[in-house]
């Protein structure tokens, strides 16, 4: 009788630990199964790459400013994208806002121009702002200069500076520019001038080519007698060859404003009809 209670209560804890460690295996098993789903949902791997570039950081007007936003490792799912594109000023003053919508699935490459806007020179920044999955958001920054001149030429000894005596003109026999060519050595330089004016849209009015030689240094005149131009903004460019290949371009922006004399005209005749009147005046009450 005690040998049947002993064998009883070995089995019945034998089957306790059984299921014990069956309990427990189960329990890891699902543990790390459904941990693993709730981190892969709560905090997604980021793969996304974006990289934010512009063609080129000299540029002589806004027309040429080329930025380029490269997207990689966005896998296989179309992903709607924000961009917000911000042009400041070196004081930090806000130019210009503009914004860009898009779809990325995999890989993508967008390339933006900014044509029509009118900034003149200096040194500015482009921000990029890009938001996408509701809440990521990352913020891109590259810095560009206008100029009114960029050397072509990596070996540029020679100094050309490029003016114009006023920026606005009443007309385009007003209209003179200054070419000084300093630090030129000794050695007789050709020297190849093409003067071009274009309108504030672009087309071109005026062109004429001249030539000189130029040794040391030397300052050339020209101006435009012959030209005919109505009023409105206009951008003259100067573009220098020497050397075989050396190239150098300028600009310089003009106004050309006539002035309206006619209310001059107009105010002379009736001070001339008043004077007349008084001086008739005076004489019949005089006599």
């Amino acid at each position: 009788m005690r040998s049947d209670v002993a064998f009883l209560f070995l089995m019945i804890l034998g089957l306790i630990v059984v299921n014990s460690s069956v309990l427990i295996a189960v329990s890891e098993v699902s543990g790390n199964s459904i941990t693993g789903v709730l981190k892969e949902e709560e905090r997604p791997n980021q793969l996304f790459d974006i990289t934010f570039e512009i063609d080129d950081s000299l540029i002589l007007n806004i027309n040429e400013l080329v930025t380029r936003v490269t997207f990689e490792s966005f896998g296989t799912v179309p992903t709607p994208v924000n961009l917000t594109y911000i042009i400041v000023d070196e004081m930090g003053k806000t130019l210009h806002v503009e914004k860009d919508y898009l779809t990325v699935e995999t890989e993508k490459i967008f390339t933006k121009k900014f044509e029509g806007l009118d900034l003149d020179y200096g040194k500015y920044a482009i921000y990029l702002k890009t938001l996408y999955n509701v809440d990521v958001e990352d913020d891109f920054v590259k810095r560009f200069e206008i100029r009114s001149k960029i050397s072509k030429s990596l070996g540029q000894l020679f100094d050309i500076k490029f003016s114009l005596v006023q920026g606005t003109v009443k007309s385009p026999d007003e209209l003179v520019a200054h070419v000084i060519f300093e630090s030129f050595g000794t050695e007789p330089t050709p020297v190849n001038l093409k003067y071009v004016i274009i309108n504030d849209v672009g087309d071109v009015v005026y062109l004429i080519e001249e030539n000189t030689i130029v040794e040391t240094e030397k300052i050339l005149t020209r101006d435009f007698k012959s030209l005919v131009l109505d009023d409105g903004e206009y951008t003259l460019i100067l573009t220098t060859l020497y050397n075989g290949d050396v190239e150098d371009e300028f600009r310089q922006k003009f106004v050309v404003k006539n002035l309206d004399y006619s209310w001059m005209v107009w105010s002379s005749g009736i001070l001339n009809f008043i004077l007349i009147f008084v001086l008739i005046y005076v004489l019949r009450r005089k006599f």
